[in-house]
């Protein structure tokens, strides 16, 4: 993987975090951080979640109730 390609991207419109940054993390159904492109987790990718992850995730989930 390069820094702006992904080989596990499923398509090249999907946010990715290798090519777009940590904003396109997203959680799965455990609550765990995974790209929107390719469905890696952070180990996986080597971008770090971003640093207010946790706090975005408790503030979905209590609006989203």
């Amino acid at each position: 993987m390069t820094a702006k390609n992904c080989s596990y991207a499923k398509s090249d419109m999907t946010p990715c975090v290798i090519r777009d940054g940590s904003i396109c993390y997203a959680a799965n159904s455990f609550d765990k951080p995974i790209c929107a492109g390719c469905g890696r987790m952070p180990e996986a990718t080597g971008v770090p979640v971003h640093a207010t992850w946790e706090k975005e995730l408790a503030a979905y989930k209590a609006k989203s109730r």
